[in-house]
Formats: structure tokens, C-alpha cells, sequence
């Protein structure tokens, strides 16, 4: 007797190969996607009262989903920082306005290492 890959069948009764226990490949390199979560988050921060037009939401979120398909752990982890610490930084933008860059970059900063 000869070991077999277990095998799982179609809707037909056809038998299928198991598929292999591999992770999917990213769709873009780490080189591409950081930019691309660079831009989601923009098109996010447009989504937001300021500008107010929410259809950028839905484009912002599939971008950065987009740039997460097939991440390492590591990738992912910096295509969200790239994402989060400029999504943050703009939506907090209004804080220069009253205190300077200085307290802002403090609360940028200090919230997205407490995250």
C-alpha cells in the first residue's frame, strides 16, 4: 500500500488535490505597498468632516487591504504603521493650529506607540 495525498472531491464525485499549506503571495512588493498605504491613508482622511466625502473611505480601505494581501507578519506590521502614523497625524492636524508642530508630533507620536 502506497501513501496517498488525501484527496477532496469536487461537487461531481471528481477527486481534488488538497490544496498545499502555503501563504498567499503578496500582490505587490514592500517597496510598492508602503507608498500605496501612504495613500490610503489620505483618501481615508478625506473620508473625514473636514472634506466630508465619504466614498474615499471605501476606496482607502480596499487600497490598504490591497497592500496587506500576502504580507509577512513584519510587512504588515510596517505597511500599518505607514498607514496609521500618517492617518493619525492628519486627523490631528487641527492641533498645530492652537498648541504648534511640537505638541502634535508629541501626540502622534506618543498614541501610536501606545496602540
Amino acid at each position: 500500500m502506497t501513501a496517498t495525498p488525501t484527496t477532496l472531491q469536487d461537487p461531481h464525485g471528481r477527486p481534488q488535490p488538497t490544496p498545499p499549506n502555503r501563504r498567499a503571495r503578496a500582490v505587490m512588493p514592500l517597496a510598492m505597498a508602503l507608498p500605496v498605504a501612504a495613500a490610503a491613508a489620505v483618501l481615508m482622511d478625506l473620508a473625514y468632516p473636514e472634506v466630508g466625502f465619504w466614498p474615499a473611505a471605501f476606496a482607502a480601505t480596499g487600497l490598504l487591504l490591497l497592500a496587506l494581501i500576502g504580507r509577512s507578519v513584519w510587512g504588515a506590521v510596517a505597511v500599518g504603521a505607514v498607514f496609521g502614523l500618517l492617518f493619525f497625524g492628519l486627523l490631528v492636524s487641527w492641533t498645530t493650529r492652537y498648541l504648534g508642530p511640537v505638541p502634535w508630533a508629541a501626540l502622534t507620536d506618543g498614541l501610536c506607540q501606545a496602540s
